[in-house]
């Protein structure tokens, strides 16, 4: 199956309000031959009313509702689902569950995932819920639908490139400590190579490249294979100031990134093109002047 098919096909969206969902959203809305089903939890928002266009249906969907789900799925030929672990904790099988239901009109199921932090670590990392609910989920659609499983690709998410966005003083955010001198402390080695990746560019192509692929792909979704220590020098170079990473021991340290690293594909790999968004492509598109110039001037280091 490739995305280009002529017959006409429905791809039903979960978060199209979201960071993934968007990116997916707004690639198929422009291509003919395509109906789309969007889902959300809130489809009276701007958020979602943005989206209503012809071509576009809006539905309502919630993980604790499985009869919107269903809804939401009917006629589906395409599904791409992610679940956001910090908005609303609930337990994501509940679209496995769901999606299930929609064969044998399903021709692929493709969901946004991470690894098991525990499993890759040997137990060693039991804090990481987010990524080990993701893969749970997973496991449990291996284990109760193996039909379904063989029409399911996986997309692995890398770091997200935005994460400094988050907070004031959030994880990968530069902080000022002299005239033209900045740090990054966080509690891990800078040396590792992580798959630092631009989701709100780059999920759409990455989709699109699994469509093109066999079912059972799991695709890293990311732009740049770097280290802390190389984003530094990048991130240095491009505002023309001096950047460092230094290792913090505020709390355990780790190097697990949510990609273990075992049966996965990344898109340097493959046979043919997937657009991709570097690190230094992302870091030269963004406005630092809130990093570059803080509120709160020169920072004491943590």
């Amino acid at each position: 199956m490739v995305a280009g098919d002529l017959a006409p096909k429905t791809i039903v969206i979960f978060g199209i309000t979201g960071t993934q969902g968007s990116s997916v959203a707004r690639s198929f809305v422009s291509q003919s031959g395509w109906t789309m089903h969007g889902v959300t939890r809130k489809p009276s928002s701007p958020a979602a009313v943005q989206w209503e266009m012809p071509g576009i249906e809006i539905a309502y969907g919630d993980l604790d509702d499985a009869e919107s789900l269903c809804k939401a799925l009917r006629g589906a030929n395409i599904v791409f689902g992610v679940t956001d672990f910090w908005q609303h904790l609930k337990d994501p099988k509940a679209l496995i569950d769901a999606v299930a239901a929609t064969l044998p009109d399903l021709e692929r199921f493709i969901i946004s995932t991470l690894s098991s932090a525990r499993d890759a670590s040997e137990g060693a990392i039991d804090f990481n819920l987010h990524f080990d609910s993701k893969a749970e989920m997973l496991k449990h659609l291996k284990k109760r639908y193996p039909e379904l499983w063989a029409k399911t690709s996986l997309l692995t998410l890398g770091c997200y490139a935005g994460n400094w966005k988050l907070y004031k003083d959030g994880a990968g955010r530069p902080g000022k400590i002299d005239d033209g001198v900045y740090k990054i402390y966080l509690p891990r080695d800078g040396d590792t190579p992580l798959p630092f990746v631009e989701p709100n560019a780059d999920t759409d192509p990455f989709v699109k490249a699994l469509l093109n692929l066999l079912s059972g792909t799991n695709l890293v979704e990311a732009g740049s294979p770097i280290s802390w220590a190389e984003w530094c020098n990048i991130w240095g170079r491009v505002n023309d100031v001096k950047c460092t990473f230094e290792r913090q021991d505020l709390f355990e340290e780790h190097s697990y990134c949510g990609v273990d690293g075992k049966n996965v594909v990344y898109p340097w790999d493959l046979s043919f093109k997937v657009k991709y968004t570097t690190m230094e492509e992302y870091i030269q598109s963004q406005d630092w002047d809130s990093v570059l110039c803080p509120e709160g001037g020169i920072v004491e280091a943590p």
